[in-house]
């Protein structure tokens, strides 16, 4: 019935973590639960993680579970691994899951009523929520929850492809291939999600979050990796998106940046840009670091939004430089 995949660039403890979230699952005696896999695709880590991955074999087989294994020898990137896992994906749903995100009591319960109840073809987004511990441990953490969907949206709800993402939706395997799978000249972070969004919009597929479909982040986000990510998203995924789809542009992180000069947008661009040859956005972030684990200390998200913008600007006025 339902086909996990899971890309893994990284560590056995990482694997470990995320199997055991499966196998301590309990479901009631439905037959299409019965019907489960896991596909685990290893996008290049320095350690081959097959013998960590298949340990595991024999748990799955006492369930009459799948359990795959594959690996690519080099790094390929998201949208390719993901694309390769799905080739050999065996059951008629496929619920990509990323790594750190561990899968919660009566997640796929709750997916699945939503396919038993549904006559239409859609796809569904789960609600994956940060850790409540380094939600109040960390003001950054705080921060990066509260723009998880889960924090604003509540039920089995239609919602609006500005807030596809990929890592956990369900979707139908015949519809994934229809589309092709993901685009695999996204190479570089962030985009493949938006650009495979717009495509399921273009074709009227409806598209769902459940809120009760919950999984746990078990990463440990923070603002310099973020700032390093959107610096890539900026500069390199942003202008093959807008290329293949102009029409993306509003839905953008940061749309005023891409638009066409106004006396507006001109003098914001002007802004951050002076920003960024002052290395201010570098202070702000040194800051904003020190005043992470002070939760005595209020950070509105006001001050994220604008280091993020920053390290976006700086992607942007890298455009064209040699790689």
């Amino acid at each position: 019935m339902i086909s996990i995949i899971s890309p893994v660039l990284g560590t056995s403890d990482k694997v470990r973590k995320f199997i055991s979230s499966i196998l301590s699952l309990s479901y009631p005696d439905d037959p299409l639960l019965k019907c489960i896999e896991l596909v685990i695709i290893d996008d290049g880590s320095s350690v081959d993680l097959r013998s960590t991955v298949m340990s595991y074999y024999p748990s799955f087989k006492e369930r009459n579970w799948n359990l795959k294994f594959i690996r690519n020898d080099v790094n390929c990137g998201r949208a390719y691994s993901r694309n390769r896992a799905a080739e050999q994906a065996t059951y008629e749903w496929l619920f990509f899951v990323d790594i750190d995100n561990l899968i919660q009591e009566n997640c796929l319960n709750n997916l699945l009523a939503m396919i038993v109840n549904s006559n239409d073809d859609f796809v569904a987004r789960a609600n994956v929520r940060c850790h409540l511990e380094r939600r109040s441990e960390s003001n950054y953490v705080s921060y990066f929850d509260s723009r998880y969907l889960g924090n604003r949206v509540e039920g089995d709800v239609e919602i609006e492809y500005r807030y596809f993402a990929s890592d956990a939706f369900i979707i139908k395997k015949d519809l994934f291939n229809f589309l092709n799978g993901f685009d695999e000249s996204f190479r570089h972070y962030g985009c493949e999600d938006e650009e495979f969004g717009i495509r399921l919009r273009n074709e009227k597929i409806k598209f769902y979050f459940c809120s009760n479909a919950l999984l746990i982040d078990d990463d440990n986000p923070t603002l310099d990796r973020a700032c390093t990510r959107i610096v890539s998203y900026s500069r390199y995924s942003v202008p093959l998106l807008v290329k293949k789809h102009p029409k993306a542009l509003p839905n953008l992180l940061f749309p005023a940046v891409e638009k066409e000069n106004t006396p507006v947008t001109l003098l914001l661009k002007i802004v951050l840009s002076i920003i960024v040859n002052l290395k201010l956005n570098d202070f702000m972030r040194v800051i904003l670091n020190k005043l992470d684990n002070k939760r005595r200390y209020y950070i509105p998200s006001l001050f994220y939004k604008a280091v993020l913008a920053a390290y976006y600007i700086k992607g942007y006025n890298c455009r064209g430089d040699d790689d």
